[in-house]
């Protein structure tokens, strides 16, 4: 997916996520430019219709912007540095809708 920075007043957002073992995200996708580092931990990145990417700490990337799920598939903490270059009106993320 091609990264473009989304229209509006500029708005970077960062935060640190714990997954504990054994969680999961719901299906989402994210409409901004997203980069992650991986702090501590492993993070199993599914895609729909792809092969799951697996990521760990000292890893970083720019998250995919199609439907997607992160796992913490480990007995360990999962921490990580998401960095959102956004804009003032846009969420950080968008759950998919149920079929």
């Amino acid at each position: 997916t091609p990264l473009a920075y989304p229209q509006g007043a500029p708005q970077i957002t960062s935060r640190i996520t714990v997954f504990p073992p054994g969680s999961e995200t719901p299906m989402h996708r994210h409409p901004m430019p997203l980069y992650v580092f991986i702090l501590e931990g492993e993070l199993t990145q599914a895609a729909e219709g792809k092969e799951p990417l697996r990521y760990k700490a000292g890893d970083a990337f720019i998250e995919t912007g199609e439907w997607h799920v992160g796992r913490n598939e480990s007995d360990k903490p999962l921490r990580l540095l998401s960095v959102y270059a956004g804009a003032d009106h846009l969420p950080l993320s968008e759950v998919k809708p149920a079929a």
